[in-house]
């Protein structure tokens, strides 16, 4: 009966550390998801307001995450058409996970890139009122 204790902790400790690892990738597929489709609707505003501005993402995207401080970091490469500036350039993401569960934008490098990917309010009316 006592062989029995050591293997049921055993178990248990797979058991977790799969529920664990399958977390983590449900929260890094979300953050990747996020962070397409915010792409996507800056595009797509800037494309309907006549803004000459496309972002691509250019490489594959990888996701650090932190789940005890709530935080994330996304790392990828992005490739920017826009007159007389294009290129491709590393751009990092910070992410905070509110209480609510939901992930948002923390800090945006380059700094040039920050003022397009955070304009959450902006791009979030936009997607409510185009469908």
């Amino acid at each position: 009966m006592n062989s029995l204790r050591p293997f049921h902790v055993l178990v248990c400790l797979v058991l977790v550390s799969l529920t664990a690892c399958s977390s983590e990738k449900r929260e890094g597929n979300l953050l990747e998801k996020k962070l397409k489709d915010r792409v996507e609707a800056v595009n797509k505003f800037y494309k309907e307001n006549g803004r000459p501005l496309t972002i691509t993402i250019t490489s594959p995207i990888k996701t650090s995450l932190n789940l005890k401080e709530n935080s994330a970091v996304t790392d990828t490469e992005m490739k920017f058409d826009m007159p007389g500036k294009p290129g491709t350039v590393p751009v990092r993401v910070v992410w905070r996970k509110y209480q609510d569960g939901d992930w948002q934008i923390e800090v945006v490098s380059p700094q040039e890139l920050s003022m397009a990917l955070m304009m959450d309010k902006m791009v979030e009316q936009y997607k409510k009122m185009r469908p």
